[in-house]
């Protein structure tokens, strides 16, 4: 399936219009529900599947970031990732707001 795209700012690279927010997939250790390996690997196949290419995450999103790497790192070429900056974790997990000091480009 094709869906439209746009091209995204300056990088050249063409982007679905319709992305999919992997916030859900971050697990109990980030006030979610548990994802299991199986769940998480049909979702985000399926998610290339259907023509979206945009897959956003941030570090605070607990597994998400992991699930990405683990399921469809095969497919890198497939997508464009986009992540949050300013969103640093404490030792206990617990996300800490945007400062200065954390936001890098």
């Amino acid at each position: 399936m094709t869906l439209p795209t746009a091209k995204l700012g300056r990088t050249g690279l063409q982007a679905s219009r319709l992305g999919y927010g992997a916030m859900e997939m971050r697990g109990p250790q980030a006030w979610g529900k548990p994802v299991s390996d199986d769940q998480a690997r049909t979702a985000l196949n399926t998610v290339l599947d259907s023509g979206v290419n945009l897959i956003d995450t941030s570090p605070d999103y607990g597994d998400a970031e992991e699930h990405i790497g683990r399921w469809i790192s095969h497919r890198r070429d497939e997508f464009v990732l986009s992540s949050k900056c300013g969103c640093p974790l404490a030792a206990d997990g617990d996300p800490r707001c945007s400062s200065p000091p954390s936001v890098k480009t």
